[in-house]
């Protein structure tokens, strides 16, 4: 089942995200809405920061002695755990509503299709872009380097091999909609980190560049915390994963 989010909006001007099944009314309507140009592909959010905060919080000593402490600082959540990790995401949802609606016509995609929100909640950025192909009924074109990424999730999840963009990413988003510089703008007002990563395209390829490299995204695998932790006692066998 896949799933997005389209904003709306009451008589008393309270913006909310509503989540529904993508209709073949929508599609219909992305893909006419392609010859007044292609929608723009936002990314909102850091991947793996949920990992990374898991690690940190489970293994704070081991890293402690491996990473300078603002490294730990950057993907700690106080504490909090995955309560911390979704009141954040949920912030970060409805921030991207106040930024969004006030000017609702100039980001939507086309009569009758608002913007779209997607999360890379289950595996990842990549698996969350290829979802959204498949409920779009849509190619997509990304470049690598404008995802946003934090340094310091890059340096704990090396620390064990892992992928960033592959990893359980609550919090992360991706956003469908028009003229999205302007977008970022008006997010960026609200504090939060974003940027525009590519474009719905017409054709069926999914596609990753980085400088004249090109990859194609694949169907993801869904993960869960026991794939994770088994991948990490195999890569670590002295450790002890049993989070």
């Amino acid at each position: 089942l896949f799933l997005l989010a389209s904003i709306k909006s009451t008589d008393a001007g309270f913006h909310y995200w509503e989540q529904n099944e993508v209709s073949p009314k929508e599609r219909q309507l992305l893909r006419e809405s392609f010859s007044h140009g292609l929608p723009d592909v936002l990314a909102v959010g850091f991947p793996g920061e949920q990992t990374a905060a898991l690690l940190h919080s489970k293994k704070k000593e081991e890293l402690s002695l491996q990473f300078p402490a603002w490294v730990l600082e950057e993907v700690s959540f106080d504490g909090g755990g995955f309560a911390e990790l979704a009141r954040r995401a949920e912030l970060v949802k409805e921030k991207m509503g106040l930024a969004l609606a006030g000017e609702g016509e100039r980001f939507r995609i086309a009569k009758g299709l608002p913007p779209l929100l997607f999360e890379a909640a289950d595996h990842g950025i990549f698996g969350a872009l290829w979802d959204m192909g498949e409920a779009l009924g849509s190619g997509i074109e990304a470049e690598l380097l404008q995802i946003p990424m934090k340094q310091s999730v890059i340096e704990i999840l090396g620390r064990y091999q892992l992928n960033p963009y592959e990893l359980p990413s609550k919090g992360v988003f991706l956003l469908v909609l028009r003229d999205g510089r302007a977008a970022v703008r008006k997010l960026q007002k609200e504090g939060l980190t974003a940027n525009v990563i590519g474009q719905i395209t017409p054709g069926p390829d999914r596609v990753l560049t980085l400088s004249e490299e090109v990859r194609h995204l694949n169907i993801p695998r869904k993960s869960d915390w026991k794939d994770l932790k088994a991948l990490l006692k195999r890569r670590n066998s002295e450790n002890d994963f049993s989070f």
